[in-house]
């Protein structure tokens, strides 16, 4: 659970794994409003280093990954305007996923991403 106020922002770390036969490249995220590109994406420095603080990240750039190849991607986001770190949490968050935008032998396609765990920003949960 994330206590963040509007506006503020917040991050966590996801893993795109590609289960497929062919090779594939992560262009970004799937902006409704924007060409497909890396808006609130950033890359480890040292994958080995699986930490989202600011000094181990770098900027995001498309990410070939190879049949069974995985990617841990930090992933910034901002508080929504319900959002309010004094909320109480009620019920059980769902889980989201997050459409991916990536190219396989000049097809582009959308892919979603579901971290293994619920995001949930307090404030933010029906």
């Amino acid at each position: 659970v994330f206590r963040v106020r509007p506006g503020e922002p917040y991050t966590y770390l996801s893993t795109i794994r590609n289960d497929s036969l062919m090779p594939v490249t992560i262009l970004g995220r799937l902006a409704f409003d924007d060409p497909p590109g890396p808006y609130g994406l950033a890359l480890l420095k040292d994958p080995g280093r699986i930490s989202s603080e600011p000094e181990n990240l770098r900027p995001f750039q498309p990410v070939l990954l190879l049949p069974g190849a995985a990617v841990t991607v930090a992933v910034v986001e901002s508080g929504d305007a319900c959002a309010d770190p004094d909320a109480e949490i009620s019920g059980r968050p769902q889980a989201a996923g997050y459409p991916y935008v990536f190219d396989t032998f000049g097809w582009r396609r959308v892919a979603y991403v579901w971290p293994r765990f619920s995001v949930t920003v307090a404030g933010c949960v029906d």
